[in-house]
């Protein structure tokens, strides 16, 4: 690994991590349970190593019952509530991405991946939380391949690093299936008018 490709990785650990950080305790309310991260122990441990970097499990939720499963966690530092899961559909380096990874571990009976996914979005300093959401991966594959199927949600491209990801509306879900936090105080903030007006017409009508 390069020392560029070394900072980057760093830099996304550390990002997921305070991100994390924001919303953990109301994660673990949500779920009943204790998060235990992956991520930051994935230099120290080959077994971190391959759940983070191999099955996309970024950390673990040990419930109160007892039980353990996997969680993925995407941090997005923005000024605004964008309220849709981003899914890494191709790479610049054309390696397998978490679309890729996500899809063949699902129909691979046996195979390990994160039972919840979870979208983050914070101020650019990743000291606020705007809002997150919490939905079982497979519901969330599920629904995004319908939407590319359907023609509903197509690739945008990062325009940070070039690659290409699918962006799963909130709304694209009841509300049994997802969990949704938003605190719409921070929201107004940092949102023009413009983009105020645009968001409340997007809203679901359940919401």
């Amino acid at each position: 690994m390069t020392n560029n490709n070394h900072k980057i990785l760093t830099d996304n650990i550390e990002k997921s991590y305070n991100g994390l950080e924001l919303v953990k305790p109301m994660i673990e309310e949500y779920l009943n349970g204790k998060i235990i991260s992956v991520e930051e122990d994935n230099k120290n441990s080959q077994i971190c190593k391959v759940l983070d970097m191999d099955c996309g499990i970024d950390a673990l939720i040990k419930y109160n019952t007892g039980n353990t499963t996997g969680l993925a966690i995407r941090v997005q530092p923005t000024k605004k509530n964008w309220r849709t899961f981003t899914t890494r559909l191709e790479r610049m380096t054309h390696k397998p991405t978490e679309y890729d990874k996500r899809k063949s571990s699902i129909v691979n009976d046996g195979s390990l991946y994160p039972y919840y996914t979870i979208q983050i979005y914070t101020n650019k300093n990743i000291t606020e939380v705007i809002s997150f959401a919490i939905i079982k991966t497979t519901t969330l594959f599920e629904r995004l391949d319908k939407g590319i199927f359907d023609g509903n949600i197509q690739s945008l491209i990062n325009n940070q690093d070039g690659s290409l990801f699918y962006p799963t509306p909130w709304n694209y879900f009841t509300n049994d299936e997802i969990y949704i936090y938003e605190c719409k105080e921070e929201i107004l903030q940092e949102m023009t008018q413009e983009e105020i007006n645009q968001r409340l017409k997007e809203l679901p009508k359940n919401s």
